[in-house]
């Protein structure tokens, strides 16, 4: 691959694909790269650690702020002059006009709320690359373990709404759909049988030595030749070491300023080629109408009960994702250190979801809905007190030089107590604020990139499940077992149950009652202790290859709160 030219947000020398300092002026430029063309929605280059950044950054928030306040201005000015005319109109006239204002204000807020245009389906070609460089004396080991992209339907589990009339029922509609997949090292190409599994005793080897297989998922702690994390790509390299104690192996050409491939360095790129749809789950006029999904979508009207979670599904999602109000225990030893955590000992979610409770009318307090739209609302409103910003630029870096020590990200309740977090940590926060009240919530990770493809980054969100009531189910004939919703929740991105085509899909969490799932996406990397040498490894990166194909044009999420009238 030909690396990308970019250029210095300070200073606007060039730059090359992966610099994280700029080598004219020595500002760090990882994170803060195109921030403010990130509000375009372009990207950033590479991640600072896991899949943590998304595609909007909160530097968005203050030219949104600015924004405001001109408008603000102007509703002054015109409603100064409202104010002269005021006086001269009838009782009726005056009535009819202050119901008009109403209308024109709230009319003019969501004109100014920003607005992101996505596809409404593409087919593409995703290429996942990382790099490995052995920079020590001796011959050193890797094993790799790469998820394999899941198919993904607006149902994960059952067949989709089962009506009595079956002749009404669409059955699981696919959003995500994984054509082929190819692996690419050391000069050969390998085709991954997603269908099947393939052990590491049969495994693909390249003359240069290289193993690769995708075998069955199962908990081993004295193995790497597993996957522990669900279905995975395993891919066993061995590097020579450098030439040198002093030469460094990880060297670019003077010429070309690319990188040399060496026999100390091995470079791995998973081919995947899929297509994938923009989905709704949410009923509302605020959705475009050729979205499919939006017209059995749930809203507040639809939406059942806390009570009724544990009858959908056959109780699956509430029995693996709810019961506990703490999950992922971080800690190596000692203390427990929980990503997510709905209990006292979280005290910024306690006060959060009280707060967010509180907000509510009290016709609304046991609905679902209700409730996880007023929390993603409470974290994603710009103007409001509770706002939970993108890290800046040097957060971003601190953040970076942090994981290198073995840092994990902030925990729910930190993200809330410092109001700022990358996207899996404002997933940990909103997750969190839904363990309180026993909602089933569950980790995605993948990666997004603009509506045009050009560049891509790691992210995480959530997913959550919400039942549609007994009424409603009953009213329009579906079964209450099948009568709910699973949809994914994107706080950083103001994407409340809507999939589109610029999020990729990697790995959706599946509850295990250890936690080991989700630790093995975070870790999957393990080094072969059979040998002694000492192994780099630099962050994956995505891009695309080839033109994408996109069908359907685009359409237009904008993002405004939505008012329960509390």
């Amino acid at each position: 691959m030909v690396s990308m030219m970019g250029s210095c947000p300070f200073c606007l020398s060039p730059t090359m694909e992966g610099d994280s300092i700029c080598y004219s002026c020595g500002r760090v430029i990882s994170g803060a790269s195109g921030m403010g063309g990130r509000e375009k929605g372009e990207f950033q280059r590479s991640s600072s650690r896991g899949a943590k950044k998304g595609m909007a950054p909160r530097q968005a928030a203050k030219p949104m702020r600015r924004r405001r306040g001109k408008k603000k201005s102007r509703v002054y000015q015109l409603a100064m002059l409202g104010v002269v005319a005021f006086v001269f109109l009838s009782p009726d006239a005056k009535q009819y006009a202050l119901a008009q204002w109403a209308e024109i204000q709230e009319l003019a807020a969501d004109m100014v709320m920003p607005g992101y245009e996505y596809p409404h389906e593409t087919e593409y070609t995703l290429v996942r690359t990382v790099s490995y460089w052995n920079n020590d004396t001796q011959t050193a080991g890797v094993v790799e373990s790469i998820p394999l992209p899941p198919e993904v339907y607006n149902f994960e589990h059952g067949n989709g709404f089962a009506y009595a009339d079956v002749t009404k029922s669409p059955g699981k509609i696919p959003i995500q759909h994984i054509i082929s997949i190819k692996v690419l090292v050391d000069g050969e190409t390998i085709n991954v049988e997603t269908s099947g599994v393939k052990n590491r005793a049969a495994a693909e080897t390249t003359q240069k030595g290289t193993d690769v297989w995708w075998p069955e998922t199962r908990k081993s702690e004295s193995s790497v030749d597993y996957c522990y994390h669900g279905p995975c790509i395993k891919v066993a390299s061995h590097l020579e070491s450098g030439l040198q104690a002093t030469e460094t192996c990880k060297r670019s050409d003077m010429a070309t300023r690319l990188l040399v491939d060496t026999t100390c360095h091995r470079r791995v790129d998973v081919v995947i080629k899929l297509k994938s749809t923009s989905f709704s789950w949410w009923n509302s006029v605020q959705v475009d109408s050729r979205i499919d999904g939006k017209s059995e979508g749930i809203n507040i009207e639809r939406s059942g009960s806390f009570s009724e979670i544990a009858n959908r599904e056959q109780g699956i999602r509430s029995s693996t994702f709810s019961l506990s109000k703490t999950w992922y225990n971080r800690a190596s030893s000692g203390s427990a250190n929980w990503a997510i955590d709905g209990t006292n000992t979280a005290p910024s979610v306690i006060r959060a979801a009280t707060e967010i409770d509180a907000s509510l009318p009290a016709n609304m307090k046991g609905n679902v809905y209700a409730f996880a739209r007023a929390a993603f609302d409470y974290m994603a409103d710009p103007s409001a007190d509770s706002f939970v910003r993108y890290p800046n630029a040097q957060e971003l870096y601190e953040m970076a030089v942090s994981s290198n020590f073995g840092e994990p990200p902030r925990n729910g309740d930190d993200c809330l107590a410092q109001g700022v977090g990358d996207c899996d940590e404002q997933s940990n926060a909103y997750m969190s604020i839904m363990r309180v009240k026993n909602v089933p919530t569950w980790y995605v990770f993948g990666a997004l990139t603009a509506a045009d493809y050009g560049r891509w980054e790691g992210h995480g969100w959530a997913y959550i499940m919400m039942p549609l009531s007994d009424k409603y189910c009953e009213e329009v004939g579906i079964s209450l077992s099948s009568c709910y919703i699973e949809a994914p929740v994107d706080v950083v991105n103001k994407k409340w149950l809507i999939q589109t085509p610029t999020a990729y899909i990697n790995w959706i969490e599946q509850a295990d009652q250890s936690g080991e799932k989700i630790y093995g996406y975070y870790h999957g990397t393990k080094y072969d202790n059979s040998y002694n040498g000492k192994i780099t490894r630099e962050p994956r990166m995505y891009y695309t290859q080839g033109e994408p194909v996109i069908t359907g044009g685009n359409w237009e999420n904008k993002y405004s709160v939505e008012d329960f009238g509390g």
